[in-house]
């Protein structure tokens, strides 16, 4: 990962640095050089954003590689689509995955340690795929409603947490470190919902939510089943203005390479696996998508028709100007 990211400065580069363990840093990602290196290395440990990952197992010589080494691979950044995850743990024979959300603002809130990945098992376990973990510490991350009250356990509503490794603020905003920081709690602007077990599954950003017909759509809802697509590579669902409904989904895509789909075989596919109201409109299919250094699907956020949040990144995390 970039080390701009507070996920491979902070969050794990200075384990690197205390444990006196080697670190192998490439100038740029690319998927051979990755292999190659992991092999040469013998390397045990990687830490990528999901745009990374997805790539990998789809290079031509990906299983020419000894990777033996490699007992985990850790991500944050962004959700990571669950066939991603499943493809990872089949390939290895073994959970491989291990996951950290957070924030420049927070660091981690939540660990999804790779012995809890259980690609089959339960219908619970296989449903918990789709989480980012449990709270690294208990009582530190909650979900309230637009009040700050807590929601019942399966309810949607925002992440907050209260650690001491939350930031003081935002240099020189007063405002918006005012609204982000609530009576001791720092608003994540993440929609989530929290299960009997404490595992936390993000359903969107606040500001990616789609409301179509006074419906609330979430992105990365959709996002999840156009990725669980044989023919998808990337996938990022937005909001056009729709006379009718104020908004409609539209699904920009990119294709694996050599695969074909058609726009109408992608609303059907989903058509299949959503309601009927969250399923694309239309499809736009393209050759690549903007990326950022720390991962892309909210590439959504670039493409989304223009909003208010321009000092946003494209991951639509505030720009790292905390202290």
């Amino acid at each position: 990962m970039p080390f701009f990211h507070v996920g491979v400065s902070a969050a794990y580069q200075f384990s690197v640095f205390k444990s006196g363990s080697t670190s192998v840093i490439l100038e740029k990602f690319d998927e051979a050089d990755v292999l190659r290196t992991i092999e040469k290395e013998k390397v045990t440990y990687v830490n990528m954003v999901p745009a990374m990952i997805i790539r990998m197992p789809d290079h031509p010589d990906f299983k020419k590689y000894d990777l033996s080494t490699l007992k985990t691979i850790g991500f944050t950044g962004a959700p990571m689509p669950v066939e991603v995850m499943k493809r990872c743990t089949s390939y290895f024979g073994r959970p491989i995955i291990h996951q950290e959300l957070g924030q420049t603002e927070t660091l981690n809130l939540t660990r999804f340690k790779k012995h809890e990945y259980r690609s089959e098992g339960s219908p619970k376990d296989v449903k918990r795929l789709e989480s980012a973990g449990k709270p690294a510490i208990d009582g530190e991350v909650k979900i309230v409603d637009e009040k700050g009250n807590e929601v019942a356990r399966g309810q949607v509503g925002e992440v907050v947490s209260c650690s001491d490794r939350n930031m003081k603020g935002y240099w020189n905003m007063p405002w918006e470190t005012a609204e982000t920081i609530q009576n001791g709690w720092l608003h994540t602007g993440d929609l989530g919902r929290m299960d009997e077990d404490n595992f936390i599954f993000i359903v969107d950003r606040k500001k990616d939510m789609i409301i179509s017909g006074g419906e609330n759509i979430y992105s990365q809802e959709v996002e999840d089943v156009l990725y669980s697509h044989p023919a998808v590579l990337y996938a990022a669902v937005i909001g056009i203005p729709d006379e009718k409904w104020g908004e409609s989904v539209k699904a920009i895509i990119v294709l694996q390479n050599g695969m074909k789909a058609t726009g109408d075989e992608i609303i059907d596919y989903c058509r299949a696996n959503l309601a009927g109201y969250k399923k694309p409109k239309s499809i736009e299919f393209r050759d690549s998508l903007p990326m950022t250094g720390s991962g892309p699907p909210s590439i959504r956020a670039g493409l989304k028709i223009p909003t208010a949040a321009a000092h946003l990144l494209p991951t639509g995390r505030r720009t790292s100007r905390a202290e």
